[in-house]
């Protein structure tokens, strides 16, 4: 998963992964669970421009495509590992179609 941060006025992509435990509590998995987060890991600090370049690319492509912003934000996501709420926000700001 990558989640941007920012530092003195400069924009990261830390690349994180969790290892978790899932708890189920009745019989189907949907109804009742709960996760139990055990570990995480930083596995990279990217700067900014190596996201947002491939990145930018793949939503001006799929804007080209008339593709509505809903399933833009659900692929970005899917894709590149970006939660949803950062994509939506990013594409609000122009932040992956200025360049």
């Amino acid at each position: 998963m990558l989640i941007p941060i920012v530092h003195n006025s400069d924009r990261f992509w830390v690349d994180v992964s969790f290892e978790y435990e899932q708890q189920i509590c009745v019989e189907a998995p949907g109804e009742l669970s709960r996760y139990l987060l055990k570990n995480m890991r930083v596995n990279a600090t990217l700067p900014d421009a190596e996201i947002v370049t491939e990145v930018n690319q793949s939503v001006r492509k799929l804007m080209q495509e008339r593709t509505k912003v809903k399933e833009i934000i659900d692929r970005i996501s899917a894709v590149y590992g970006i939660p949803p709420t950062f994509v939506d926000n990013m594409i609000k700001d122009g932040i992956f179609i200025e360049s």
